[in-house]
């Protein structure tokens, strides 16, 4: 290819020249109709580079959605990364960058480029009347899911556990729910996603509709490590790591009232822990199972990869179901690897079997929730 071939000039009206991370999120952006798309040769070679860092999926999107859509430009840059692109840019100064990259386009700015930020879409959290399992939790009481035509008038208690509110009440209920396969249950710290899972979940064991608690998280919890790095037999070394489900569990066991029987013991907590009802393992330990009667619990799955996801959920057989909870503003993973949650959020969510809750507020102390607030803005 020539390389002093001039390069292609742009309309006179404003278009957009996208980065690379604004290809990897095009179907979540916000895009006038009336805007044409470029990228340049080093956006396709960084987009290619891509595909071992769990972001196959959304580059096979981009190229089977997009690529019809988009204007290759001829510039070849001498530079790579993002000075290749900014050096693209300044070929064809009629275009505007289109980044999500703040620290980029501040650059590119400084550069005397013409930049704007991207604006997504909301993630799905479950509100809205739109799918199946939708929820409206604003018109004060207890929820609302609008497809099934249910309008929540008290909280819906599960092992003896009050929702404090309605989204709370409307995640316990669809927790509960036998036709839900699978479920992803997402908050911030304090909001009640791993104790209200719990005690959805422990209702359903208590009543023979499962047989089986298998709890498990990704290895990024445990520092990155293979389990057998860590000292001692499978439970020593996931021990300190369930920590969160046995003061859960115990909570459940000791401190609320269960059906009009009174206080569960902590005796009966211990005797449920030895029990063939619950079983704590790792990950790696679950892959190539097959799950009947059985309910699966993922914590902290905002680290887990696509293919990860995909592993899990395909152990589903008869009467099972698998619930991955997570923050997803709360990612463990190495810089520039994707979280899989919210592309199975999406690929999901108009499914009848799945539904998926966003908790919001925190139930911790005040400066907890003021502290949040602070750290997403």
């Amino acid at each position: 290819m020539n390389k002093n071939k001039p390069a292609k000039k742009a309309p006179t009206k404003p278009q957009y020249f996208l980065d690379t991370n604004t290809c990897i999120d095009l179907p979540n952006l916000f895009l006038p109709e009336n805007r044409g798309l470029f990228v340049s040769h080093e956006v396709f070679r960084e987009l290619d580079s891509l595909k071992l860092k769990g972001l196959s999926r959304a580059v096979r999107i981009f190229c089977q959605e997009w690529a019809d859509k988009v204007e290759l430009l001829d510039h070849i840059p001498e530079n790579t990364g993002d000075l290749g692109i900014l050096e693209t840019l300044g070929a064809n100064p009629h275009l505007t960058l289109l980044t999500s990259d703040l620290m980029f386009h501040t650059y590119a700015r400084k550069c005397g480029l013409s930049s704007e930020l991207a604006v997504k879409y909301p993630p799905y959290s479950g509100r809205g009347e739109e799918y199946h399992n939708s929820f409206d939790d604003t018109e004060g009481g207890w929820g609302t899911l609008f497809k099934r035509d249910v309008k929540f008038t008290k909280g819906h208690a599960c092992f003896g556990l009050q929702p404090k509110n309605a989204e709370q009440n409307i995640l316990m209920y669809l927790l509960n729910d036998p036709s839900i396969n699978v479920m992803t249950v997402a908050g911030p710290a304090g909001s009640g996603k791993t104790l209200c899972t719990l005690a959805a979940v422990m209702d359903q064991i208590e009543d023979g509709s499962y047989n089986k608690l298998l709890i498990s998280r990704p290895l990024e919890a445990l520092g990155g490590k293979d389990i057998g790095y860590l000292p001692g037999n499978i439970n020593e070394k996931l021990g300190p790591w369930m920590e969160s489900f046995h003061d859960s569990l115990k909570f459940l066991f000791t401190n609320q009232r269960v059906k009009g029987k009174g206080q569960k013991s902590l005796t009966e907590y211990e005797n449920f822990i030895e029990s063939d009802k619950i079983d704590i393992q790792p990950l790696s330990f679950i892959r190539g199972r097959s799950l009947h009667h059985t309910i699966l619990v993922v914590d902290e799955a905002q680290n887990l990869s696509f293919k990860e996801i995909v592993a899990i959920i395909t152990r589903i057989c008869e009467n099972s179901k698998v619930i991955l909870i997570g923050d997803t503003k709360q990612s463990d993973l190495p810089s520039g690897v994707r979280g899989g949650l919210q592309d199975l959020v999406e690929l999901l969510k108009d499914d009848p079997a799945y539904a998926h809750v966003a908790l919001t507020e925190s139930h911790r102390s005040s400066v907890v929730s003021r502290f949040l607030s602070k750290i997403e803005d």
